[in-house]
């Protein structure tokens, strides 16, 4: 595979996430503002070396970004892979991101319990990629772990989801 066959991928993992996440956002969007500094960026609660080894590869530097009262974190892992998590101090509507996450992902949401307070998982495709997208609430913060892929494995992009959310979600 040349250079440029690979970064037809990425370019298209990277313009997915960024039309799949805000669809997704919107449906958890937040009343008020004003908290995006009572939760820490996912770059700074899963380490490097964590998201890496999940991945399967070696440590990944993760791109920190701040919408509104969400902090998030990106991690390139390469051939058109990629990693979002995010944390929000509100969950109040977690339920409508959970729906939103099915009608973007075409699939239907299964509860996973033993994750924080609630959890659910949702599989799924957007476009050419396959995505697994974990939910979760520990007490008044939301996180979400999604895994992107275009020739991603649906278990493994599962598994590698629930365990990438497993970390974060009692570091909130």
């Amino acid at each position: 595979m040349s250079p440029h066959d690979r970064a037809v991928p990425v370019r298209s993992t990277r313009l997915l996430a960024a039309l799949v996440a805000p669809l997704i956002l919107a449906g958890c969007a937040s009343r008020d503002a004003g908290d995006a500094a009572a939760v820490r960026s996912p770059c700074a609660l899963l380490r490097a070396e964590e998201v890496g080894t999940i991945m399967g590869g070696g440590p990944l530097t993760g791109v920190p970004s701040t919408k509104e009262d969400v902090q998030d974190c990106t991690w390139m892992v390469g051939g058109g892979v990629a990693v979002i998590a995010e944390v929000r101090p509100d969950v109040a509507r977690l339920e409508s991101a959970r729906r939103a996450t099915e009608i973007v992902q075409r699939d239907e949401a299964q509860d996973l319990p033993g994750i924080g307070d609630e959890a659910f998982y949702v599989g799924g495709e957007a476009g050419p990629l396959a995505i697994a997208t974990v939910g979760a609430r520990k007490g008044s913060v939301a996180a979400r772990v999604q895994v992107m892929s275009p020739e991603g494995d649906p278990v493994t992009l599962r598994n590698q989801a629930v365990e990438l959310t497993r970390l974060l979600v009692p570091r909130l």
